[in-house]
């Protein structure tokens, strides 16, 4: 997982699933973060007053970043429930 932020940022993001464009179509990415962790992440960027962008491509990625809160779910790209 990893996370970024510039020098009195507005905006966190977290890349929480990775996939390689092939395999869009079959739904298959890798997961980099559960779900544990983009709440913690959520809570306190939330806490400091900043918003949440969350790169997901379906599956558990997205799963994780709608059930967490994220302000702005990013590339979405497989079409799975969330």
């Amino acid at each position: 997982m990893w996370l970024q932020t510039k020098p009195a940022a507005a905006l966190i993001a977290v890349a929480v699933s990775l996939v390689s464009p092939p395999l869009w179509a079959q739904g298959v990415g890798h997961y980099l973060a559960p779900l544990e962790e983009v709440q913690a992440i959520v809570d306190e960027a939330h806490r400091m007053g900043l918003k949440v962008a969350c790169h997901a491509y379906g599956g558990e990625g997205m799963r994780s970043c709608i059930n967490a809160g994220v302000d702005a779910p990013n590339h979405l790209m497989v079409d799975s429930p969330a």
